[in-house]
């Protein structure tokens, strides 16, 4: 088992670094249908909390200064409700001579249709059956994911001031912090958010679920087996 996680990871690494596409308006079709199936075709949805953290330290994911669990989880409008996803965001940025800082904002995820998906600016994939808050069994968005909802949300502001100043020469820091392991979809939008913005010092890091609240063996190497009916922050493979 170890040996079939430890090829999920190498795979997961190709995937995301070499397998990456380009930005949107220069891949072409194929290049994002390919990464969306081999994306889907790892067959999970999360990676697990110790596994996702390795991966994250290989793709540049930990740089700079990390969030405090507490001092996240204290913020206004942070929510425990297992059925949502929360995220807190801050980053110090420049572009050119302007200074952009942000000292904490909370974004929690929401419903996203495939629609939404596809209309992203980075590659957002379908991993399967959707969150278990969705309204509509099986969707497809995840967009809709805090973590994502927080990157986009950042490149939105980052796009602005680069017409505004009229360079795209951006240096500083960004930091996330989430309430359970992201998905493989807002993984790839981290390490396209990387891939954009390569002078930003890029720190994800996420909350590991108490012992008590995970299922039975669901932690001890990659996730849960298929079709077990898990918490959505708990590690899992995709359903059937």
């Amino acid at each position: 088992l170890r040996g079939h996680v430890v090829r999920m990871g190498s795979e997961l690494f190709r995937i995301l670094t070499d397998g990456l596409p380009r930005r949107k308006g220069l891949a072409a079709p194929a290049e994002v249908v390919e990464y969306q199936r081999r994306l889907r075709n790892v067959g999970l949805v999360t990676f697990g909390y110790e596994h996702t953290s390795g991966l994250f330290d290989e793709l540049r994911l930990r740089e700079g200064r990390s969030w405090e669990s507490a001092e996240a989880s204290s913020m206004p409008g942070w929510t425990t409700n297992a059925r949502r996803t929360t995220v807190a965001r801050r980053y110090t940025l420049s572009v050119g001579q302007r200074r952009l800082e942000d000292p904490g904002s909370i974004f929690t995820s929401a419903f996203a249709s495939g629609q939404e998906d596809a209309a992203s600016e980075f590659h957002v994939v379908w991993l399967g059956q959707g969150k278990a808050d969705s309204p509509n069994a099986g969707r497809a968005g995840r967009s809709g994911d805090a973590e994502c909802r927080a990157m986009l949300d950042t490149h939105e502001v980052l796009k602005k001031a680069i017409q505004d100043e009229g360079t795209d020469e951006i240096v500083g820091s960004l930091a996330i912090h989430t309430s359970g392991v992201p998905c493989l979809s807002c993984v790839g939008v981290a390490a396209q958010f990387k891939r954009c913005y390569p002078k930003v010092s890029f720190c994800f890091t996420f909350m590991n679920r108490p012992l008590a609240e995970r299922e039975p063996d669901v932690d001890a190497d990659f996730g849960a087996s298929v079709g077990q009916s898990v918490n959505p922050k708990t590690p899992r493979v995709t359903e059937k």
